[in-house]
């Protein structure tokens, strides 16, 4: 059995990924998260044009958040950025749960608020990739 503790920050983000899949594919707007990780330059114009060509919104759901899991922690604190931006507070939430199941607690955060951001998983280095939201 994996110990926790020696699991990178990417791991824990993917677990979290597949722990709220089901809550994402239900509620997530594809459309403003699509265009949003356009404009952050995550993905490239063929993924984009791939992705959003799909008819099947849960099809496409499915591939945005394929490729997040496909990129590790930044991209991970990045999509919940652009989630809480459009207003999509309910997968948040899910994902926020689903972090505290695998042990990030929130006493975490809050016991070294300088060195992490809120909405990140908690990393080996206590850096964010978010400057200015701690």
């Amino acid at each position: 059995m994996e110990d926790r503790s020696s699991r990178t920050a990417d791991d824990i983000c993917r677990s979290v990924l597949n722990r709220a899949h089901k809550k994402i594919v239900e509620e997530m707007d594809p459309e403003k998260v699509l265009e949003k990780l356009r404009e952050q330059g995550f993905l490239t114009h063929e993924d984009y044009s791939a992705i959003r060509r799909v008819a099947d919104r849960s099809t496409k759901k499915r591939s945005i958040v394929g490729k997040i899991k496909q990129s590790g922690k930044k991209t991970y604190c990045d999509f919940k950025t652009i989630l809480e931006e459009n207003g999509q507070k309910v997968i948040i939430r899910e994902l926020e749960l689903k972090e505290r199941e695998l042990g990030i607690e929130n006493a975490e955060y809050s016991s070294h608020p300088a060195e992490r951001c809120r909405r990140c998983v908690s990393s080996e280095d206590g850096q964010c990739p978010h400057p200015g939201s701690q």
